[in-house]
């Protein structure tokens, strides 16, 4: 028996070729024995010889030469023109096919040639889909659309088949069937899934894949609706306003699809007794957060009715405007008022007498308010110019900012000095007030007028000796 070690054949259905037909060849396709003359010359760069795979039973009138695969004997068989031999001995090289979804069954298009198994390959070439594990001969046949046991038979025309299944009306093409619209057929017609589970179908958002919200509807078909339904997606958070005052309890809450009553949509309360306190109310002096933003009285910007109390340095009641700080209680050295002008000096402040000194004493934003320069003869022009001159024969006046005097009846007022009414200059005898003459020039005596030792008086008033 001829041997071929090392052979690979590689079946196909189809392939590409060249035919090359001298006379009298044929391909016979008539189920009979070929011409015991014809001669068949494939050739292919990359497939193999396509031989048959039958029984030899199947050929009625084989001819010598002619080769099959048995496929009941799983061997090569060729006909000596006598009887039909193995083309291989027991124990030698034989074929081997791919399973390579390992269910035990080999594909018949994918084929080794070897003296043992390798891995991955089997001794038949029964499957008909070696993709899938659950396809091979001795598979349940199930309506699928898909020949499963390998028979050539499909669904409800294999005798095999597992049952007709039931299905269900999908009106509304959710994927997800009405109970009580059933049909037993197979293939399952259109429009029909192989499950019950929908309890709305004319409403393709009514199903079990649907999230359950607030409408008064099982929309996820559990049996359970809006809030009594755990897996409810749209629910309100609610707190408890025991209050009233429109501010809940973050401690106290409650899922619903509407608020219930004495119920808020929001937690911002942080005293639930109490209505005065909630973030709407003033944060106020009573050492209680009353607007809820964590911050107590002063330490809260918000606080409304704090005073704003300031420094009084020198202890004459009037604060520092430029020093201040706002409390809820007096401040020792504080006051509440920040009207001083100087917090330094005790005696400038609101209230005090306005003095000419070129200070605001009294806070006013003025400064000598009070005081008349133009004619008051203790500031005359400025503070602290006096027109009082200490003589008695003068009437001290300030007249638009300059002092001035009005001399007394009865006197010269000369050089600075008062004279009477005759009064000599003194040293010149001849020089006397004469109040009838002037009040502000010396009157010369006549000339030749004795003034005393035999001197006499001459025209400039000036006494001559003898």
């Amino acid at each position: 028996m001829k041997r071929f070690p090392g052979l690979f054949l590689m079946a196909t259905l189809f392939f590409q070729s060249s035919l090359v037909f001298a006379q009298g060849v044929g391909i016979n396709n008539t189920g009979n024995a070929p011409a015991q003359g014809a001669i068949l010359d494939v050739s292919s760069i990359d497939k193999a010889v396509l031989l048959p795979r039958t029984t030899t039973d199947n050929i009625p009138n084989p001819v010598e030469g002619m080769v099959i695969y048995d496929t009941t004997a799983h061997q090569f068989h060729y006909f000596n023109g006598i009887q039909w031999c193995a083309l291989l001995e027991e124990g030698a090289y034989q074929f081997y096919w791919a399973d390579e979804d390992g269910d035990g069954y080999g594909y018949p298009f994918n084929v080794i040639y070897s003296p043992n198994p390798p891995e991955f390959f089997v001794s038949n070439n029964d499957d008909c889909d070696d993709s899938d594990p659950a396809i091979h001969p001795g598979a349940e046949e199930i309506c699928d659309g898909i020949d499963n046991d390998c028979d050539g038979l499909i669904d409800a025309d294999d005798p095999d088949i597992m049952g007709i299944p039931i299905s269900w009306l999908d009106a509304d093409g959710d994927g997800y069937g009405d109970p009580l619209n059933e049909i037993m057929e197979c293939p399952v017609p259109a429009g029909y899934v192989s499950n019950n589970d929908d309890c709305d179908d004319s409403n393709s958002n009514i199903n079990p894949a649907a999230s359950e919200v607030c409408d008064g509807i099982d929309n996820d078909c559990n049996g359970l609706v809006d809030i009594d339904d755990p897996g409810l997606t749209d629910g309100i958070t609610y707190y408890e306003d025991a209050d009233n005052d429109g501010y809940g309890n973050p401690d106290v809450s409650t899922i619903a699809c509407d608020p219930p009553p004495g119920y808020v949509d929001n937690n911002l309360d942080c005293n639930d007794s109490n209505s005065d306190i909630n973030p709407a109310a003033n944060e106020i002096c009573d050492e209680e957060d009353n607007d809820c933003n964590g911050l107590v009285d002063i330490d809260d910007p918000g606080i409304v009715d704090a005073a704003t109390y300031y420094q009084d340095a020198d202890t004459d009641g009037y604060g520092n405007p430029a020093v201040s700080v706002l409390s809820c209680n007096p401040i020792p050295g504080y006051v509440l008022n920040g009207i001083d002008c100087d917090d330094e000096n005790s005696g400038i402040h609101p209230g005090a007498t306005e003095l000419c000194d070129n200070i605001d004493n009294d806070c006013d934003g003025q400064t000598d308010e009070n005081f008349n320069f133009m004619s008051d003869p203790n500031n005359c022009g400025a503070c602290g110019i006096t027109c009082d001159d200490g003589l008695p024969c003068t009437i001290n006046l300030c007249e638009n900012g300059f002092c001035s005097i009005i001399i007394e009846e009865g006197y010269c007022y000369i050089a600075g000095q008062c004279y009477a009414d005759g009064e000599e200059n003194p040293g010149f005898p001849c020089q006397i007030c004469n109040v009838q003459f002037s009040q502000e020039q010396w009157y010369y005596l006549p000339e030749f007028t004795d003034c005393g030792d035999g001197g006499q008086c001459n025209a400039v008033g000036e006494c001559i000796p003898p």
